[in-house]
């Protein structure tokens, strides 16, 4: 019984936040600015992984709503097995976002193959590598690991705004305030390291890539539009 009121209580949680995501959105001026290499469909084939650290979590079901066309391609994240995590799955499934439930601490191994599982079935990833408990802006190994067993390619991505709130969680998260103008920042891709370096020198590279990137996001609004590449 106490379970099964846990698990309607998350899912009340998750609804309710996907809603006020989805109000909050209704508001929000968006622009993106891809910073890739190539002009290829970046949610066309072959599906990619993308990483993101968790203070900018929050409206990644928002942006990756934005990228996702036509509909039905698939986009899997991995959200942890706490009770948060579980409010997390309930409002990204909202945004038709599958989810996988695991973290550095908790069924990590299990999660691990399922990620592999839903990406060689053609479904792209969502990662946080800093994620579930910290610490902030440290990559832990598990994209990397899934980088090199899929041999996928990682694209690091983030968003900044005009006007935000920073909370005071161990990883500062920055949201938006409604009417705010907002930047979804897309990295280049990186491909896996199997060949060339090891699990932690990839996973090293991948966290001065997010922080790179989560620069360019905190800076855009404060430089001109024409000249975003000063900031990278």
């Amino acid at each position: 019984m106490k379970n099964f009121l846990a698990t309607v209580k998350a899912r009340l949680l998750g609804w309710g936040a996907a809603a006020i995501l989805a109000l909050l959105d209704k508001t929000l001026r968006w622009k993106i600015a891809d910073l890739r290499s190539d002009d290829a469909p970046l949610l066309g084939d072959p599906p990619k992984i993308f990483a993101f650290w968790h203070g900018r979590q929050i409206l990644m079901p928002l942006a990756m709503k934005r990228l996702k066309s036509p509909s039905s391609l698939r986009i899997t994240a991995l959200a942890s097995r706490h009770t948060d995590g579980r409010i997390v799955a309930t409002a990204l499934k909202a945004f038709g976002i599958d989810s996988v439930a695991g973290s550095s601490s908790r069924g990590g191994k299990e999660a691990l193959k399922e990620l592999c599982e839903a990406f060689e079935a053609g479904s792209h990833l969502a990662i946080t590598p800093d994620g579930p408990r910290g610490p902030a802006r440290v990559c832990k190994p598990g994209v990397a690991i899934l980088g090199i067993r899929t041999e996928g390619e990682i694209y690091p991505v983030s968003y900044g705004a005009q006007r935000t709130w920073k909370l005071s969680s161990w990883d500062g998260m920055i949201i938006p305030k409604p009417f705010s103008k907002v930047v979804l920042v897309i990295g280049d891709k990186m491909p896996n390291g199997a060949a060339s370096e090891s699990v932690e020198d990839f996973s090293l590279r991948i966290q001065k890539e997010l922080n790179k990137i989560e620069k360019v996001a905190d800076n855009y609004f404060n430089a001109p539009a024409d000249d975003i590449s000063d900031v990278v």
